[in-house]
Order: structure tokens, then sequence, then C-alpha cells
């Protein structure tokens, strides 16, 4: 608009300026939810969840004694215009279980709140199963989402940044990142308890990735990459419950039209990587979360069934890892 009408910028500005201070409070206090309306952003999040706070029975099946429990989570949610959105996650819970690419809906609502200090644009968010009410914080220009949930028994903290929904390939990601992070992973021998939380220890992470978009990955993977997948070299260094680690991985990535994609890293040791990630708007971030599962085991060492006869899966790690490109790209 000042483009168009530079000679009244001046005349504009002092208008404003004097206005009456009720006045600037109310136009303080309009709606802002135009800086995220027909927008979607890459979330992503880890936390804590108290099984017998948040659950309304003493606790899920099989174990009704559960306390605090480590989660962790991915998704992609869209802002629309008519106050609505849709959310589509994936949600990793400690022994509870894993939930892949589940799809909500909700509401929001945001204004300028100018009755604090500093006046932001903030609202709330309520996906409709009654057990999931946000605080929302957005960033002036409409770049980042910033999120607490406010039911009782919840620790999760999400962040979120624009992404594209269309468009987007292998080309998208390109180049180097650079990771730092931390979560929960399980081990594969007895740990003391006093070293756990909710059954997993604490594990860090910290490194980079390089991604050839147009080279497809030479080797054996027992996850088969498809026609067209693009090559992953990866580095890092890893604390699991004090325990350093430094790791090579190589591997393989996919992007959709949509934005969404998936990673398969293999460092010659572990079972492949399962990594399922959002690409920023830019590709300057990608927001990933490592999705393995493994069997949950009863006390006789036999895999749990759920309802429908299957074996329980739960989380082998609740780590979200987002990427950050490169400052500096050694193009070797």
């Amino acid at each position: 608009m000042i483009s168009r009408v530079h000679g009244y910028v001046l005349t504009i500005f002092a208008s404003v300026c004097l206005l009456p201070p009720s006045a600037m409070a109310q136009k303080q206090s309009s709606d802002c939810s135009y800086l995220v309306a027909n927008h979607t952003y890459a979330v992503y999040f880890g936390g804590i969840l108290n099984a017998g706070m948040y659950f309304s029975q003493p606790g899920p099946p099989p174990y009704p004694d559960w306390g605090d429990v480590p989660n962790a989570g991915i998704g992609r949610l869209t802002f629309l215009a008519n106050g609505t959105i849709r959310n589509t996650q994936t949600i990793l819970v400690g022994f509870v279980g894993v939930t892949m690419d589940e799809v909500l809906a909700g509401t929001y609502s945001l204004k300028w709140d100018s009755s604090r200090g500093p006046s932001v644009c903030t609202g709330t968010m309520t996906e409709p199963d009654g057990n999931n009410h946000f605080q929302l914080i957005v960033s002036q220009n409409g770049q980042r989402l910033e999120m607490i949930h406010t039911d009782l028994g919840l620790g999760v903290n999400p962040t979120g940044f624009l992404m594209n929904t269309n468009g987007c390939s292998n080309k998208s990601i390109e180049g180097s990142y650079t990771y730092n992070t931390n979560g929960w992973g399980l081990l594969p021998m007895v740990v003391p308890s006093d070293q756990t939380f909710g059954g997993f220890v604490a594990g860090q992470m910290s490194g980079a990735m390089r991604f050839y978009p147009g080279v497809f990955p030479s080797g054996k993977y027992t996850n088969t990459p498809p026609p067209g997948a693009g090559t992953v070299k990866a580095w890092d260094t890893v604390s699991i419950n004090g325990q350093i680690m430094p790791r090579t991985m190589t591997g393989w990535y996919t992007v959709d039209g949509h934005c969404s994609g998936k990673i398969v890293l293999n460092d010659g040791l572990n079972p492949e990587y399962i990594i399922e990630a959002y690409v920023g708007k830019s590709g300057d971030k990608v927001a990933t979360l490592n999705v393995n599962t493994m069997d949950l085991l009863d006390e006789n060492g036999n895999p749990s069934l759920d309802e429908n006869g299957k074996p329980y899966q739960i989380p082998t790690f609740l780590m979200p890892i987002p990427l950050e490109r490169a400052v500096l790209d050694d193009p070797r």
C-alpha cells in the first residue's frame, strides 16, 4: 500500500500518531488471525504426559499405574480464514504407544492482546476431543508459531514454522543442514530405575546432514529406496544416558509434492532410522521426527496385543529433530 500512495505516507503516519490512547488500545486489541489465515505450519514438539492426570481412567491399559511418560510429535497445521484448523500429526507417547498421521479438525481465535505487556498476537486453539486446548503466540510477520498445551497433565510446547503445501520435490531439501536436539530413547539393556523417565533414558544429538537430490542411493537397505530417491550423508555425536557415541550414517530421502518427506538412515550398527519430515517454506528449515517402533513385551517376554490382536507398538525414540540449513556450505 505504501508504494501505491507514497505521497500520503506522512499524512497517514500523522493521523495514526494523533489517535487517542483509547483508540490505539482498541486498534491493538483487534483480530490478528490474518497473520496465519490460509497458511500451513510444520509443527514439532517434545514434552511429558502425566498419565494419571490426563486420562479419565486411572491409566490406559495395560499399565494403570503409569506416572509421567515422555512424548514427542510432528505435524502439519493449517489455519483457515473461517476460524477453523486442519491438523495432521504423528504422536509418540512413551509406553502409551504411537499414533501415525492422525487427522484432526478444530477452531482457533487470535487477537492483539494489549491488556498486558508486551502486546503480541495471541489466542487459543481447540481440537474436538475436549482434551486438546492450546495457547497460541504468533510472530508479527506470521513466520513463527509458538504454542503450549493448557490441559491438565500435559507439559508440551510445540513450535511451528511456515511451510508450503504444494510444488515441492527432493530439490526442496538440498545441501547441508545442522541439528542440535534432545529427548528420550529406549536401551536394549536393563537400566536402573533412578536413571529412567517413564522407562526411557535421556538422549541428546548434535550433528549435520547433507542431501543430494539428484543422486540415487547406493548400497543395500532394509527399507528399499523408491525410484527417484535422493542420497543423504550424515554424522553426529549422540549421548544416551550419558554414554557418548559418535556416528556416521548414509541413507536416502524423498519429498513429495505436498512438502512432506521421509528420510532413512543407516549407521551399520542399529536398525535403520525411519524419519518423518515436513519442509519449511524456503527449504531453510525441516521439521523431522524419528518414528521407529518396537513391540511392547509382557512380563513373559511375549508381545502384548492391542484390541485388534496385533502387537502393541511403542516408540524407540522420542526426539524431534529440527534441521536448519548451514550458513556456510562447503560444496565438496
